[in-house]
């Protein structure tokens, strides 16, 4: 395997191309850490962010097809959606992500559709397949991509050969009440002793599930939600901290934030104002949601928390957006969008491999199998970064 400098690399970067069953599936992140004294990106401002430091916040650049070893390497029946990665639980990262297969005797295809599909000659995703990323909650209707799948259940994948991300396993799937018949949108995060908190959506709000370790078996943390009516969690946890835990999540087209202790029992969700920015393009940003957060530059006192989100336009359109805060309440936006407009990219996730390098996760909308679907993809910042 060989990285190129543009100028400079901190990472390999390599797709597995194999088959995408629950079983077997290769993740669209295949990744190894070279050097972690490489890289660009400094701490300069990005977008008029009063002088908050820059790393991370941008811009990204989305790898294209040769980097992606022609496409993603998510083929045949697998939606795949909600892609996390876990750092500082183990010896090596941890990815978590929802995932659905076809029924074994799946609905014909429309006889009007296009044969072709847009699918990928080898039986790969086409990852503009021009289904939306809505429907998150499990309402599947004409053109939902979760329509004609199997319930999303949550996986666990750990580094495989490559280096990459194995197929995964199942470990939690729907089974209360409350929960309806999926459960998606994962969110870990590893606790001082050790263990491992899984926060998860479902049909009644939000749910908690812990491990002892990164590898353990899952067991539910009481038999209702913790937070009713929200969907897409994502935590910021200095448990060393008070408050400790800042839950961001989204409803009603807005973000929330909730605030703990113990990360088990939160205050009342507050609305999160991230800002309507003439700058957008000039297209009216309509509502915002899929927040995904991350502590950047830890030591910092206190330390900086970012969030990614979804910013969704009058148009239809959406593009990603990011924000910044030091106190984990108010929040200030970067001026300039990671990716432009019009792409059909949701559910961001940072993974801060270092101080100066980046890897943003993120559900593209997909077709597989000549059906609207989603798949996992990735970006790097600093840009200049680019991968073999």
């Amino acid at each position: 395997m060989t990285h190129r400098v543009m100028p400079s690399s901190a990472l390999i970067f390599r797709v597995l191309r194999k088959p995408a069953t629950l079983a077997g599936m290769a993740l669209a992140a295949s990744l190894a850490v070279a050097s972690a004294s490489c890289g660009t990106g400094g701490e300069e401002s990005r977008g008029g962010m009063s002088g908050l430091p820059g790393a991370g916040l941008g811009p990204y650049r989305r790898l294209d097809t040769d980097e992606l070893s022609g496409r993603l390497a998510l083929r045949r029946m697998a939606l795949v959606e909600s892609g996390m990665v876990l750092r500082g639980a183990g010896p090596q990262p941890v990815m978590f992500f929802a995932a659905a297969d076809l029924p074994p005797d799946p609905p014909a295809m429309d006889a009007g559709m296009d044969p072709d599909g847009g699918m990928d000659p080898d039986g790969g995703v086409d990852l503009d397949g021009g289904a939306d990323l809505d429907g998150g909650a499990g309402d599947a209707g004409a053109g939902d991509p979760l329509a004609g799948f199997l319930p999303r259940r949550i996986l666990r994948s750990n580094p495989g050969d490559g280096p990459g991300y194995n197929g995964g396993e199942v470990v939690l799937e729907a089974r209360e009440a409350w929960e309806g018949d999926a459960v998606y949108d994962p969110w870990a995060v590893r606790l001082a002793d050790g263990r491992v908190r899984l926060y998860y959506a479902a049909a009644g709000g939000l749910g908690i599930a812990e491990a002892d370790t990164a590898s353990g078996a899952f067991t539910r943390v009481g038999t209702g939600p913790v937070l009713p009516g929200l969907r897409r969690p994502t935590l910021a946890a200095r448990p060393d901290r008070a408050p400790g835990f800042f839950l961001y999540a989204e409803r009603d087209g807005a973000i929330v934030v909730a605030e703990s202790a113990d990360g088990l029992t939160f205050g009342a969700p507050q609305t999160v104002d991230l800002g309507f920015l003439a700058s957008d393009a000039g297209v009216p940003q309509v509502a915002v949601g899929s927040p995904g957060a991350g502590l950047q530059l830890p030591t910092l006192d206190p330390p900086r928390i970012v969030l990614f989100f979804e910013s969704r336009r009058a148009d239809g359109s959406r593009t990603l957006g990011i924000a910044a805060s030091r106190d984990g309440r108010t929040f200030e936006r970067a001026t300039l969008p990671p990716f432009g407009m019009g792409l059909a990219e949701g559910f961001p996730a940072p993974d801060f491999v270092d101080a100066r390098t980046t890897l943003l996760y993120f559900t593209v909308a997909a077709t597989t199998e000549m059906r609207p679907s989603r798949a996992l993809t990735v970006a790097v910042s600093p840009g200049t970064l680019r991968f073999d």
